[in-house]
């Protein structure tokens, strides 16, 4: 089975759940079928400013991110 593909959109929502949630970098890499935590960092670093990644997210709205066939969906954009 190869790696899944995530679209820079679904990364960056991904990211701000982690930053909005107050849940551990280990439960979103499980919850999303991340290779590691060590992905989830990255993607912190590419997908938000500093500005953001400073405030925590605080100033973004929240997301919900969709699973499953919504995933599948943006992973094919």
């Amino acid at each position: 089975m190869g790696r899944q593909k995530f679209s820079r959109s679904l990364k960056r929502s991904i990211c701000i759940e982690y930053m909005q949630s107050g849940k551990s970098r280990k439960e979103i890499a499980m919850k999303y079928n991340l290779p590691n935590v060590g992905t989830l960092s990255g993607w912190i670093q590419s997908s938000l400013s500093p500005l953001e990644i400073h405030e925590k997210c605080a100033s973004l709205q929240p997301v919900t991110v969709q699973k499953d066939t919504d995933m599948a969906k943006e992973r094919a954009a």
